[in-house]
């Protein structure tokens, strides 16, 4: 044995500092006797002292001892918790003796293991050494709150995601709000989010009054949606019995008086009057008409509807104020009569009407509920209603 096979042995035996091919070409051959195979390199694998965790970004850094000279090819694995490694499906190869993962707060528990190959064409050595780190995944438990506002928004909230009782860092981290007519997690459009938020809250304002949404928030890292939490959230005081519309009735010249039920709600502010046209040619809108909401008790207020279901005259409704104090808190469940006058239409002509409760943000509910009438006209007859009318209220289609 000359003293470059010796040399080369001990290089190799102490660092694994030349390959098979320079081994054998010093010794002239295998020194050892035996398949070349058992000159390669032996990788020991990973130890748990090689895995460093940081608290920072979430990040491992890995690092092993290689051979010294041409280290070959090192193979990262990264896989499930309680599976077993898939020595042909690495995670990353690397040249050198360290990698570094991405953020991994939010991933599942996980295991590593690193294999080497002598070149990038070789297979990897399989080694019985895996390190599975102590990693509790981060967690979000979803929406927290959702409260109506003065404008009609409704604003949600949620805590930021927590691993080990410590905020995780903001950085990268995106928030998606889902919205759903459904409360059924699995009825939700999760590629489709309602909005984007990079702060723990969000307004939402996409909504007509009356319309009871689900809100779902899950996070997303890096742009990787990585959160499937299904806590469920409804805008239920959202909700409104609105009938509509309930008759419209010519009174005098060119008037009509409109007539529905209003249950007093903290959400609605307001009603809007659509104006409708009937022409021969169709129905045209002609306007809108905005009506408040006088004082909910005392003389001004609008007369209550009695236990029979008709309202209240002036005399019943002035006597049954008596003693009631305007800020007097109206019983919940009581129905009032509410109604409009709408003067200067144009005689001998035919209206459809419709009202629609609003919200202090002019949200609107959206009853499609009409009535038709056709005005008294200046010869003091109600005005022929045009062939392309549907003159009965109970017929009266939707615009």
């Amino acid at each position: 044995m000359n003293n470059a096979c010796v040399k080369a042995l001990v290089d190799f035996s102490r660092y694994g500092l030349f390959g098979v091919a320079t081994l054998l070409t010093a010794c002239g051959g295998n020194p050892l006797g035996g398949s070349a195979d058992a000159l390669v390199y032996r990788f020991a694998g990973l130890e748990p002292s090689d895995v460093r965790f940081s608290s920072t970004d979430g990040r491992y850094a890995l690092s092993w001892r290689a051979p010294l000279g041409d280290p070959g090819v090192f193979h990262v694995y990264r896989y499930a918790k309680g599976t077993s490694v898939d020595w042909k499906k690495a995670s990353a190869k690397v040249a050198g003796s360290s990698y570094l993962t991405g953020d991994m707060r939010f991933e599942a528990p996980f295991c590593f293991a690193v294999a080497w190959a002598e070149n990038e064409k070789a297979e990897p050595i399989a080694n019985a050494k895996f390190v599975c780190p102590n990693h509790t995944p981060a967690k979000f438990s979803g929406i927290a709150s959702l409260a109506a506002e003065e404008s009609g928004t409704y604003l949600l909230r949620w805590s930021t995601p927590t691993q080990a009782g410590k905020s995780v860092s903001a950085a990268g981290l995106l928030y998606n709000v889902y919205a759903s007519a459904s409360r059924d997690p699995s009825k939700f459009d999760f590629k489709n989010p309602a909005l984007a938020s990079a702060v723990p809250y969000a307004r939402y304002d996409d909504f007509a009054l009356g319309e009871v949404k689900c809100f779902i928030v899950r996070y997303v890292k890096l742009g990787v949606r990585a959160d499937t939490n299904t806590t469920v959230k409804c805008a239920d005081d959202n909700a409104l019995s609105f009938a509509g519309l309930e008759s419209a009735e010519p009174v005098d010249v060119s008037s009509v008086v409109l007539r529905w039920t209003h249950t007093p709600n903290s959400r609605v502010s307001g009603y809007r009057i659509l104006v409708y046209r009937q022409t021969a040619a169709g129905r045209i809108f002609q306007g809108s008409r905005s009506v408040g909401l006088p004082p909910a008790n005392g003389p001004q207020s609008w007369p209550r509807r009695k236990t029979d279901g008709s309202c209240e005259s002036e005399e019943e409704h002035a006597a049954a104020m008596v003693g009631v104090l305007p800020s007097a808190k109206v019983p919940a469940g009581t129905l009032v009569c509410a109604s409009d006058v709408l003067q200067d239409l144009t005689g001998d002509e035919s209206f459809a009407f419709v009202v629609r409760a609003v919200d202090s943000g002019d949200h609107e509910d959206r009853n499609t509920v009409t009535k038709c009438s056709s005005v008294i006209g200046a010869s003091g007859a109600a005005a022929a209603t045009p062939a392309t009318d549907l003159a009965a209220d109970s017929a009266c289609a939707a615009p």
